[in-house]
């Protein structure tokens, strides 16, 4: 026999029964009903999102204390959304007024640090800025080697190129910038030898 999936509608009918209040909130996807078993005995259940299972399920021992309840997780449910449009209405303004000559120059070197089983290196070159982004070019690297060890120490080979092409990234808020799905964070190059490895 095949088993029927409870949908939160289901849900919610059968603890509402017929004496249950359903409450929905105003702009946000909660949903709680109230049943007033007895005086004393008032029980509080609260759905959020789609889920068909209760968020909550509690007893309260007044109808008072279960309508406190409920206005405290609305408060807080409604404090959180606000924090996290804040928070992204910030991200928006900071990006928005970044600009790529804050971080970067002509001539500075980025590395990109990436690998699972091995760290490697690449570098890149800055060969122009414009407004909120850069166009970077890969180096040649001087690289020392460890047989036994597998590892190494490496610096980039300035103005010696890997190839001809030209990627153009745009800066984020961080200063950082994306080379491409793996090489997903640069850092700039402080003038030091970066240890590598090639274990793989």
């Amino acid at each position: 026999m095949r088993r029927l999936i409870q949908t939160q509608e289901d849900s919610i009918r059968s603890i509402r029964g017929k004496t249950g209040e359903l409450i929905e909130h105003s702009t946000l996807p909660i949903k709680a009903v109230l049943t007033i078993n007895t005086p004393t005995s008032v029980t509080f259940a609260l759905w959020r999102g789609t889920g068909s299972r209760p968020l909550y399920y509690y007893l309260y021992r007044s109808e008072n204390l279960a309508r406190e309840a409920l206005a405290r997780f609305w408060d807080e449910a409604e404090g959180h959304l606000m924090s996290k449009a804040a928070k992204k209405e910030a991200r928006k303004a900071a990006l928005a007024s970044t600009k790529a000559s804050d971080y970067w120059q002509v001539g500075d070197v980025a590395y990109a640090s990436w690998g699972y089983d091995q760290t490697n290196i690449d570098f890149y070159q800055v060969v122009a800025v414009k407004g909120k982004s850069v166009q970077v070019r890969e180096l040649k690297q001087k690289a020392s080697h460890n047989a036994q060890t597998m590892t190494g120490m490496c610096q980039p080979d300035r103005f010696n190129f890997a190839d001809e092409k030209v990627l153009t990234r745009r800066v984020q808020e961080s200063g950082s910038f994306r080379i491409d799905s793996v090489r997903r964070h640069v850092s700039k190059w402080t003038g030091k030898a970066l240890h590598y490895s090639t274990y793989a």
